[in-house]
């Protein structure tokens, strides 16, 4: 007997109800990159549906959709993006970088930190917060994904305020990542590169053996270019470069 794929379940008429749980479950086991790439076209397909379930439920007043937890769409969403290509499926369209899927993450902190310090939140509600801080720190590990994070002012805000507290540490390290310089291997401005040194020297004719003699001393001290510039007959300069 055959079976369709999951990814073939799919009837306009009748949704597939398998492939989501399916789907979560096949995230949270594919622990190897060889086990993500092989089932990587379902796993795309099942971000799209968290990150949309993400959205459904952060706009609902006890948090869920579909008799899922906001926390559990989250934490399977965290674990998706482990993959990169999962990353840019969601926060890409291939032609430039969907701000608004990023700012989305960023707002729902906002909204949600103060869980990680209300002792009387529950552990579903506190998973929200840790979750959001570990896809946060997901995409401040992409350069092209840090500019919306770092042009929102209340986020960054926050995520410099939650790196000096202790025991944040995924917080410090999404502040490092928006605190690195672009570019800090540029090469220096061309009119910054020290050049050479080199030592000029003039005399008049009459002092010709004192400065042979000088001349001669210095060599023994220095490697850097001596230029002489000698005066003749009270009319031109002879030029001679000495090294």
């Amino acid at each position: 007997m055959k079976y369709k794929s999951l990814l073939e379940l799919e009837n306009k008429d009748k949704p597939n109800k398998l492939r989501q749980p399916f789907g979560m479950s096949l995230i949270a086991l594919a622990t190897s990159d060889d086990e993500q790439r092989i089932n990587e076209p379902l796993i795309c397909i099942v971000s799209d549906e968290l990150y949309s379930k993400c959205k459904e439920a952060a706009g609902s007043e006890n948090w869920t959709s579909d008799g899922f937890h906001l926390s559990e769409f989250l934490n399977s969403l965290e674990v998706a993006f482990s993959n990169n290509t999962v990353v840019r499926h969601i926060l890409d369209d291939k032609t430039d970088v969907k701000s608004d899927s990023i700012t989305f993450f960023a707002t729902l902190l906002i909204s949600c930190y103060g869980l990680l310090f209300n002792q009387d939140a529950d552990d579903l509600e506190k998973l929200i917060s840790e979750a959001l801080l570990k896809i946060l720190l997901c995409i401040s590990n992409y350069p092209e994904y840090r500019k919306p994070l770092k042009e929102d002012n209340q986020f960054y805000v926050l995520i410099g305020s939650l790196a000096k507290q202790p025991k944040q540490d995924i917080a410090k390290r999404i502040w490092s990542n928006l605190n690195i310089k672009e570019n800090p291997t540029r090469e220096p401005h061309p009119l910054q590169v020290r050049k050479q040194p080199m030592a000029f020297i003039s005399y008049n004719w009459a002092d010709d053996s004192f400065c042979e003699r000088f001349l001669k001393e210095l060599r023994n001290h220095t490697s850097i270019k001596l230029w002489i510039c000698s005066l003749h007959d009270g009319g031109y300069y002879e030029q001679k470069n000495e090294c």
